[in-house]
């Protein structure tokens, strides 16, 4: 008998010597640590390049607000209240940033069935993880399109026509 064919015996092998058994196993415990790593530096440079992009982000949301103060002003020239004006508004980024997560979500679960059909490999993000990541965006979008929406609703009506 082998033993690998019997998998407590050998769990129980491992632990007792704290480590690999053979060379073989050592090469496993190594490659998985540098997997690891390899995880965590992706990971770090996901994070910078979503920095980045919610930075653009809070700045297209300003240029926006800033291109529609006439059609704001307007608005406001109607008696239109300006919780409604900016309840709209965040409606409608809302409704723009929940399109955009389907869209994103369903082309990286295209792209997941395409790398397990293809190459055996799953890709597949947790969905708890995946939820909170969703939930963290939109919550961001509101946060950072609350904010200038509020100041520029502050604005003089005349000022916003100009």
């Amino acid at each position: 008998d082998g033993l690998y064919e019997h998998p407590e015996y050998y769990q129980n092998l491992c632990s007792d010597l704290d480590g690999a058994i053979s060379v073989w196993d050592a090469k496993i415990l190594d490659a998985q640590e540098i997997v690891q790593i390899v995880f965590y530096v992706i990971l770090a440079a996901v994070l910078i390049a979503a920095a980045i992009a919610l930075l653009f982000l809070k700045n297209e949301i300003q240029l926006e607000l800033y291109y529609r103060r006439k059609e704001i002003g307007y608005l406001q020239i109607f008696h239109v209240e300006k919780k409604r004006i900016r309840n709209l508004l965040l409606g409608e980024r809302f409704l723009r940033s929940f399109l955009a997560l389907v869209i994103a979500f369903s082309c990286f679960t295209l792209c997941c069935i395409w790398l397990t059909i293809q190459f055996k490999v799953s890709g597949c993000i947790p969905i708890h993880i995946a939820i909170s990541a969703g939930l963290l965006y939109l919550l961001y979008i509101l946060v950072v399109f609350w904010i200038p929406c509020t100041r520029f609703l502050k604005k003089d009506i005349i000022s916003l026509v100009q």
